[in-house]
């Protein structure tokens, strides 16, 4: 994959960055982002995280 794709694509970061970049990617016309951790041994604490404090679930 392109390095140009990462940087557009990835959702990364401290919450603040991940909403930023959510926020970004939903003013680009995106209707869904997908969350897709890569460390399976952390991936729920991080989606935790996120629904937490991102998305206030």
């Amino acid at each position: 994959m392109p390095e140009e794709w990462v940087d557009e694509l990835a959702v990364a970061g401290d919450p603040d960055e991940v909403a930023a970049r959510i926020a970004a990617l939903g003013a680009a016309g995106a209707t869904s982002v997908v969350l897709s951790p890569v460390n399976a041994e952390t991936a729920l604490a991080e989606l935790e995280l996120v629904a937490g404090t991102v998305v206030g679930g």
